[in-house]
């Protein structure tokens, strides 16, 4: 005798759970607004430095670098050849 199969179990019930996350009451915004029924959170990061800025920024470049040069010859050629014909 063949039984039908369900992709979804219905025994289970779904449940709220945290998973390590902060609440939205717990939380600190730069901003909010509210547009009718809708509420908005801005969120801005931590401030940082004017050297970790410059260490994050530098590596951003070295990472960009690290992607170009990973580029075939021909590649990069044909890239550069656009970008001077837009100009």
């Amino acid at each position: 005798m063949l039984t039908k199969m369900r992709a979804v179990q219905q025994a289970f019930e779904h449940r709220h759970k945290l998973r390590g996350d902060q609440s939205m009451s717990d939380q600190k915004y730069a901003a909010t607004y509210q547009f009718g029924k809708t509420k908005v959170h801005i969120v801005a990061p931590e401030p940082v430095s004017k050297e970790e800025h410059e260490q994050r920024v530098r590596e951003f470049h070295l990472a960009g670098w690290a992607i170009w040069n990973s580029l075939p010859v021909e590649k990069r050629l044909s890239i550069n050849e656009a970008a001077a014909g837009e100009e």
